[in-house]
Order: structure tokens, then C-alpha cells, then sequence
């Protein structure tokens, strides 16, 4: 952990998206207020360093005042805000051990550690809520290429944002850039549908949004804090952890293996350089299980990114008291579908940062465009503990987003730092064409918010300090600062239609049933029913299906799903059709001798035309 001069107390932030952080750089903005420490709306600034990417890929970031002095955010919530007690954490858990981690991957000599730390914390979390199996495998391919790799359309709303470096496998990165490729909904992609980062893939522009899952939660832990990140990792998953490993020019290995572990400790470095994965831990592993003695007891236990031959099948145990642990995040994921679309102006990730001695509200100004209504907002806090109001304004004037018509005010409270994703009490219509603002206000004395310097224009994205009522309390972020308030929309995601014109042609033990095909359905399932219970039959990707092993003379019914956009259709008792399958075979057939011929009879058939 860092051990830096804290000069300002009781930090918070609303997180305006940053992209471009070269190597080793220190991102700056313009001042936006007198330089007047008296003054409540005086924005002063802190910036961000990125660090130069290790072997390994990971590149940490760290925050500076105006003097240089480094900034420490306070990530430990209020004792008042906590939802666990400490007494209930168990002094051993291993999420491995209990089927809620995926498989060891391995990063091979790429610098992606970080892309694959963020990817396996979502798989967890998907595992967890019951969305994935331990089979589930997500691109970090996809993931580097969108966040460094290649830039978007030019039409794009975030044009300009990924890093665009061309060697961008071996970059670097860390969870700053994870989160807003993710949060962006570029990905999480299947691994199956691209090739693996050792192969260092271009992959077509059209792909961005081919996302199966999307990240919409990533809280931020301060390493300290134990009892909070043990609590979280057995309610919600896998976190990310990031420590200073042994590289190539490490002269004495601080990693220890015998047969029964592998373990690490080092108190030589406080930067890290490898961003790994924290499924579990043990209070009792002995300090002298390490090649150096920590000063007590208890590690993390950790899964790599370098293959089941390295460790212990992959995993190894780092010390509670390893100096340079930090960036423990959650990157918490569900199915995509839940929302049909986002408005966003930038990526969320770091850069410089703007404070003031008074809460702020930042607000994001768009434009709809369609009628589907807003359901859900997202933003960034940067330290824990904040109180927010969410305020929708419909139909708002040039430079004031707090003018037209209040749609919707909400509050809560961020428990963790990080990015939080918030269900809105009620949907908010507003008619496409119309613009619209997306208000946050994070209501804690001391405020600091992140700053992009990608802004696409004037007039999208501002920030004023307390709660703007008109146009002259606004500071036009885009124009005067070239950034963007990290604040995103999401809407409600459209209903999939019912499969319409189901038709149940019954055959002999067997029924065939028909439908139109619905517009987006990627599959259909088809059930029967039957006495009023429903049985799934199974499921196909055209608008046919044949079900058999069927009892003649019984009546059955049978309706349709579909799946589209994440979504599954709705059905009734009233979409329900019938048929019963019958014998094809004509019945009581008879030959009748007679000269030189036979004459033969049968039963009608029903329905049989010849």
C-alpha cells in the first residue's frame, strides 16, 4: 500500500471519464475557479499518474494535489454503512473449493494480466448469481482491443476514447481501463468467438458491442479492510488484487513452493506491477510459510493468470501484510438485455480530478432517441459512505440541465467507492428528439470529481458545486475544460414479442409445431401442456419444431418462447394451441376374394386426401 502525505480529508468524487493516460504521464485540466481556498465553489486540481506497464501488464495509478503531495480517498465505509458482521466471517473460505471461480487461464507472454484479473472477477460474480457455469470463458482478447486497441466508429458517442496503441497486448492496463471499456458495454465477449491474446488478434469494428454479459457494479476496497472484502467476496464473488511480483529482474525470488503451497510476501516495494484474482483466504497461514517473514499470520488466496503448471494448479497465497497489495475491486456482471440501450458521452475510467470544499453535482445533458424510457443511471464515487440525489430534467435549455421539467429525484446512499449502477423508483418517459439531463449530486461535505480530456462538444456534460438552479451556477465541462461527467442512462429494455400464427399439425405419435419467426429471436422454446402443467419439449433457432414419442388420441397443447436481445417473450394460457396426434394407419382393412381379383376396404382416414 502507498504510505503518501494525505492533505485533504473526507474526499468524494463524481467520476468524469478519462481516456488517454500515456505511459508514465500525469493527465491536467484547466482550472475552472478563482484560486481561493475560502471560496465553497473553488475546483482546484488533483491529476492522476499512470505508472509504465510491468511484464506482467499492470499499470498503477495513483493521485496527486496541485503540490505534488500523493492523495489517499477514504474506501473504508461508515461503521453505520457496513451490512455485515465481522463476527460471521469464517477465519478460512476458498471460493475454488466451493465451484464459484472459473477455470485457470494463461495470460502466456502478453501483457494482460489485467484484462484477465477484471474478466475472471465477472465470471465469479456471474457464477454466483446462478447466470454461468463454471465453464463460462470471456474474451480478454476483445476486452484489450476495444480498451486499447482500436478506435470506435467516427459516428460513435465514444470516438476517440480507447487508448489506440499498436501494441496494445503488450501495453498494459489495469482496472481503471477495464471498467470503461466494460461499463461501455464493449463485452464481456465469449471466448470462443475470438481468437486468445497470445494469437494478438485485430478484431472488426462491428464486434464492440458483442457483449453476452455486462459489468454494472465495481466497488473499490481499501486493502486494509479485511473484514469488508471478505464479507463482499462471500456475498458477490471473485474480487481483483493487484501486488508487486518478482520479475525478470528480481534478483532474489520472494515466492516460495513446496509440495503442500505456494506463497509470496515482499515489504521491498509499494507500487504493484500484476493484477491477479482474490478468491479466498486463510487467517491461520503461518508466517513462516513465506521466503520472507511477514509480521503475522494470514494471506489471500489467489488464482493466476499462468496456467495450472505454475502453483498451486494456479493459485498461490499472498501475505495480509505484502506492502504493495492494492486495487481490490469487485466487477460485478449480469446477462445483457436487462437494458435496450445507454446514452453515454465517454468511457469511465481515470483521470485528473477537480475538488472543492462543498459538495458537487455533476450532469450530462442527451438527446433521445426513441421513446423507450429511462430505467436505470450509473456513476462513479471515489471515496465510500456517499449520500447522492439522481434528478432527471426533461426538455431542458442550452447551459442549465436543471431547467424544463423535474421528471424524477431519487436518493441513496454508495455504501463502497466505485461504480454504481441505480434502478430508478419509476420509469422516466421522455418523447425521442427531446433533450434531456441526467443530474448527480454526491451530498458530502469535501468533493472531488474525475475529469476526461476527450470531451466531443459544448453543452453535453457540466458541474457546478452545491445544486445549480440556473445557467450562471453551471461550468460547461466540455467547453471550458475539454471533459465529461462520468454519468450514464440506460433504458428499459423493449419486451421480446410473442411468437404470433402458432400452429399445431398433428401427425402420427407426433406434432409439428409452426410460427412466424420473431424479429431479433436468436432462439425459441417450445413447451407442452398439458393438465395444466408445462413441460419444456426443447428449444431450436428456426420457427419449426417437430415434438414425438407422442400418445395417440391424447390432446395436447403447446406454445412458444423466444429469446431476443437477452430477453425471453411472455406467454398465457390464451397462446396455448392443440392437437392430438393420431394413428395415420388406415383401420379394419379387409380383402374381399373374388374372380381373379381382391377387393380391399378400410376405414376412413381423417384428413386424407388420398
Amino acid at each position: 500500500m502507498y504510505s503518501p502525505k494525505t492533505k485533504f480529508k473526507a474526499l468524494l468524487s463524481l467520476i468524469l471519464a478519462a481516456s488517454a493516460a500515456a505511459q508514465g504521464s500525469v493527465t491536467a485540466f484547466a482550472d475552472v475557479r478563482a484560486n481561493d481556498d475560502n471560496d465553497p465553489g473553488n475546483f482546484k486540481m488533483i491529476t492522476s499518474v499512470f505508472g509504465e506497464a510491468s511484464e506482467f501488464g499492470e499499470r498503477d495509478v495513483y493521485y496527486v494535489d496541485e503540490d505534488g503531495n500523493r492523495i489517499n480517498f477514504n474506501l473504508i465505509p461508515d461503521e453505520m454503512d457496513r451490512a455485515y458482521d465481522a463476527a460471521s466471517i469464517p477465519s478460512s473460505y476458498n471460493l475454488n473449493a466451493l465451484g464459484k471461480v472459473s477455470a485457470v487461464r494463461n495470460q502466456e507472454s502478453t501483457g494482460t494480466c489485467w484484462a484477465h484479473a477484471a474478466l475472471a472477477a465477472a465470471e465469479s460474480s456471474l457464477i454466483m448469481d446462478g447466470a454461468a457455469s463454471k465453464s463460462i470463458d470471456l474474451s480478454e482478447s476483445h476486452l484489450v482491443w476495444f480498451s486499447e486497441g482500436q478506435n470506435t466508429a467516427v459516428d460513435d458517442p465514444l470516438y476517440g476514447d480507447p487508448f489506440l496503441v499498436p501494441n496494445c497486448y503488450d501495453y498494459g492496463g489495469n482496472n481503471a481501463i477495464a471498467l470503461g471499456a466494460l461499463s461501455s458495454w464493449m463485452g464481456a465477449a465469449n471466448e470462443s468467438s475470438y481468437p486468445d491474446v497470445e494469437s494478438r488478434p485485430s478484431i472488426s469494428e462491428s464486434k464492440r458491442y458483442d457483449g453476452v454479459y455486462r459489468v454494472n457494479k465495481s466497488v473499490v476496497f481499501d486493502p486494509s479492510d479485511r473484514s469488508s472484502i471478505k464479507s463482499y467476496l462471500m456475498e458477490n464473488g471473485a474480487l481483483t488484487i493487484a501486488y508487486h511480483s518478482d520479475d525478470s529482474t528480481t534478483a532474489v525470488s520472494h515466492y516460495k513452493t513446496t509440495n503442500s503451497y505456494t506463497s509470496f510476501y515482499q515489504n521491498d516495494e509499494e507500487r504493484s506491477n500484476h493484477a491477479v484474482t482474490l478468491v479466498g483466504w486463510d487467517d491461520n497461514f503461518s508466517k513462516n510459510n513465506f521466503a520472507v517473514t511477514p509480521p503475522g499470520n494470514g494471506a489471500w488466496l489467489i488464482k493466476n493468470s499462468w496456467g495450472t503448471d505454475w502453483g498451486m494448479d494456479g493459485y498461490f497465497y499472498l501475505s495480509y501484510y505484502d506492502t504493495s497489495i492494492q486495487s481490490i475491486s469487485s466487477f460485478e456482471a449480469e446477462k445483457a438485455g436487462k437494458y435496450g440501450k445507454v446514452y453515454q458521452h465517454s468511457m469511465i475510467t481515470f483521470g485528473g480530478l477537480f475538488y472543492t470544499n462543498y459538495y458537487v453535482t455533476g450532469a450530462n445533458v442527451f438527446t433521445a432517441s426513441g421513446s423507450d424510457p429511462l430505467s436505470a443511471v450509473s456513476f462513479y464515487t471515489a471515496e465510500a459512505s456517499v449520500p447522492y440525489t439522481i434528478s432527471i430534467y426533461s426538455g431542458v435549455s442550452d447551459g442549465n440541465p436543471m431547467s424544463g421539467k423535474l421528471m424524477l429525484s431519487q436518493n441513496g446512499t454508495a455504501t463502497y467507492a466505485g461504480y454504481h449502477t441505480v434502478d430508478l423508483s419509476k420509469t422516466v418517459s421522455i418523447p425521442s428528439g427531446t433533450k434531456f439531463s441526467v443530474c448527480v449530486a454526491l451530498k458530502k461535505t469535501g468533493t472531488t470529481f474525475n475529469a476526461d480530456n476527450n470531451a466531443k462538444g459544448a453543452g453535453d456534460s457540466f458541474l457546478t458545486y452545491g445544486v445549480g438552479s440556473s445557467s450562471s451556477d453551471w461550468y460547461d465541462l466540455g467547453k471550458d475544460s475539454n471533459c465529461n461527467a462520468a454519468i450514464k442512462a440506460f433504458t428499459k429494455s423493449a419486451a421480446t414479442a410473442k411468437p404470433k400464427n402458432v400452429k399445431a399439425t398433428a401427425g402420427d405419435r407426433k406434432v409439428t409445431i409452426t410460427w412466424d419467426k420473431v424479429s431479433g429471436a436468436t432462439k425459441y422454446v417450445v413447451y407442452s401442456y398439458v393438465d395444466g402443467k408445462s413441460a419444456q419439449l426443447g428449444t431450436c433457432t428456426t420457427n419449426s419444431y417437430t415434438a414425438s414419442g407422442l400418445t395417440n388420441g391424447k390432446k395436447y397443447g403447446f406454445y412458444v418462447k423466444a429469446l431476443a436481445n437477452g430477453k425471453w417473450s411472455d406467454w398465457s394460457t390464451a397462446d396455448v394451441v392443440y392437437a392430438t396426434p393420431a394413428s395415420t394407419k388406415p383401420k379394419n382393412v379387409k380383402a374381399t376374394a373374388g374372380d381373379r381379383k381382391v377387393t380391399i376396404t378400410w376405414d376412413k382416414v381423417s384428413g386424407a386426401t388420398k
